[in-house]
């Protein structure tokens, strides 16, 4: 299962849960959206007595990919400015194929970050989060998914796969001895 890290300030967490809601729904069944304030089996993704940075440098790691749900409180957020952020920029350096998916949550100055003023995000400052409402929000959140859907589609079974190419085979075996 691929791993994708959400790094988002805690004040904005009404927009994470609209994208847990819809990843629920939407997001292929072989990639898994990592929000370290996720209970995921009933199980909290940051267990009790643990190293919370250390788990969430851990996934980071681990991570095929990152949302960055970029507001005011996001660029302020020292956990995400002084410790997620560097790492998902490392992260990105050492693995040219690590996806960044950042989210305009509200207008703010991210153009001032070197990383994010360089990024295309998957919404403009005319589509913000929080300018939205109703089903045009849901739309940026679907059009998220999507994207997310597109990099890292839903992986057939090695079963489903050699079934195919028998069947490929067979056709084609047949087709020669009709000849």
């Amino acid at each position: 299962m691929e791993s994708i890290f959400v790094s988002y300030s805690a004040k904005d967490i009404s927009h994470v849960n609209s994208i847990t809601s819809s990843a629920n729904n939407y997001l292929s069944k072989s990639t898994d959206l990592w929000i370290a304030t996720e209970k995921k089996d009933k199980v909290s993704r940051l267990r009790p007595g643990e190293d919370w940075r250390d788990e969430i440098k851990r996934n980071i790691e681990k991570s095929k990919g990152a949302v960055l749900l970029v507001s005011k409180n996001f660029l302020e957020a020292e956990i995400v400015k002084d410790f997620e952020l560097p790492l998902i920029i490392e992260k990105k350096k050492s693995d040219p194929d690590y996806k960044i998916y950042p989210v305009l949550v509200e207008n703010c100055d991210y153009e001032k970050n070197d990383f994010l003023n360089s990024k295309q995000f998957t919404n403009s400052p005319r589509t913000s989060l929080s300018s939205l409402t109703g089903k045009r929000y849901q739309l940026e959140i679907e059009n998220l998914i999507n994207n997310i859907n597109i990099d890292f589609p839903e992986k057939k079974s090695r079963k489903m796969i050699y079934g195919l190419v028998a069947s490929i085979i067979l056709g084609f075996s047949l087709f020669l001895t009709l000849q």
